[in-house]
């Protein structure tokens, strides 16, 4: 739920040579660029591995512990197609509203963003980081998927 952007990172990775120190903080304010959304911003989980791809967890049995934790069965889908003309850069398709971020990349024009809190969001196209086309307002139902099409200038 934590507001600032498809590619804005709140987390500081500090190599000190031996050591590697990461921090995630919330709340930093200092690249503000939507209204703060407050509530539960979590849960989070860290897998440090030796490289490898790290295995999927599942948190899902939290829902059932922690007011306000929306459970993937609660939740719904957004999908759908993405053209234009942006020079060949890499796009991606961005939700934002008041129930949080969400984002995907497109892949080859189409693109899926599962685990979306139901609610009304904006759906923006970007090229690299320079939003491109017109922005849709959809709707998210709990178990449903919504289907948005994306034209980029």
């Amino acid at each position: 739920m934590a507001s600032g952007g498809p590619f804005f990172r709140d987390i500081e990775v500090n190599n000190t040579g031996p050591v590697t120190n990461i921090t995630a903080y919330l709340f930093s304010g200092h690249a503000q660029t939507e209204p703060i959304r407050l509530g539960l911003h979590g849960p989070y989980a860290l897998a440090v591995t030796d490289g490898g791809v790290p295995k999927a967890v599942s948190l899902q049995f939290l829902s059932s512990y922690i007011p306000g934790l929306t459970s993937a069965a609660h939740r719904g889908k957004v999908t759908g197609t993405a053209s234009g003309s942006w020079a060949g850069q890499p796009a991606t398709v961005a939700l934002s509203g008041p129930n949080g971020q969400y984002w995907a990349g497109v892949k080859a024009g189409t693109f899926a963003i599962s685990n979306v809190r139901p609610g009304r969001y904006t759906a923006t196209l970007f090229s690299r980081e320079l939003a491109v086309g017109t922005a849709k307002i959809i709707t998210v139902t709990a178990g449903a998927t919504t289907t948005t099409k994306l034209i980029g200038s």
